[in-house]
């Protein structure tokens, strides 16, 4: 596996750069196969992302309704809630695209518990990739995007979680450490990221810019401390990361 870094001066700049390699990846899946899937992961950096590729040319020169987009993961607030990642997506990106409503896979956190909610996002996810004749363990998607917080999660993969052990699960609810907002999360789980064909990192903050130089460092040794370290890919994993 190779890692490739790449340093912008401005999260829009990144956020460009990171919209035509969705769209290049987007453009040759459907052309192999008919279609592209791609999971977006919450917070502050990839808002405007959503922005960039609801303009142009992105919103013309993607063929959007063979593009399924997934969640990463989710707070367990209501999907109106100002935290909820599904909103920050529908707000920015989803409500602008013409797509059909079965192309979009989010957390129904309007269930009466998380655990049933876990459930069917995890089943939903299973019955699509069988669909498609997905014969593997877990699901394959053509791009996963993750960011990184400054204690080294990714997802809502944080340091020194169980979850962080789990071989066969798609999907788990997380209680998130006492220092984030304390709403219990879902999150596809380690198994299922490292099966993607490519992943691609969006990273904003110089508090994380010494993190990121220290994994670097250790060559990405393992650490359940650092989940980020955890992630790995069948092909090039690619850095995106503003430097301001």
């Amino acid at each position: 596996m190779k890692h490739k870094i790449l340093y912008f001066c401005s999260i829009q700049e990144l956020s460009i750069y990171a919209a035509q390699q969705i769209r290049k990846k987007a453009i040759s899946h459907i052309k192999n196969k008919g279609y592209f899937t791609i999971a977006f992961s919450g917070g502050k950096t990839p808002g405007t992302l959503f922005q960039v590729l609801a303009q142009e040319p992105f919103l013309s020169t993607i063929s959007w309704n063979q593009v399924y987009i997934f969640l990463v993961d989710e707070r367990w607030v209501p999907l109106d809630h100002i935290n909820s990642n599904y909103k920050l997506l529908n707000d920015l990106l989803l409500s602008k695209l013409s797509i059909s409503k079965e192309n979009i896979f989010f957390v129904d956190t309007n269930l009466s518990s998380i655990k049933k909610a876990e459930k069917k996002y995890e089943d939903k996810i299973k019955i699509f990739f069988q669909s498609k004749n997905n014969n593997n363990s877990f699901p394959v998607y053509d791009l996963i995007l993750l960011g990184m917080g400054k204690d080294g999660h990714t997802a809502s993969l944080f340091p020194n979680n169980k979850v962080l052990e789990e071989k066969h699960r798609w999907v788990r609810q997380i209680k998130a450490p006492a220092l984030f907002p304390s709403v219990p999360r879902i999150s596809l789980t380690l198994p299922v990221i490292n099966n993607a064909r490519k992943i691609m990192f969006l990273i904003s903050g110089k508090n994380k810019l010494n993190l990121i130089k220290e994994i670097f460092k250790r060559n990405f040794n393992k650490d359940k401390k650092v989940p980020v370290s955890l992630v790995f890919s069948r092909n090039q994993i690619l850095w995106l990361i503003n430097k301001e």
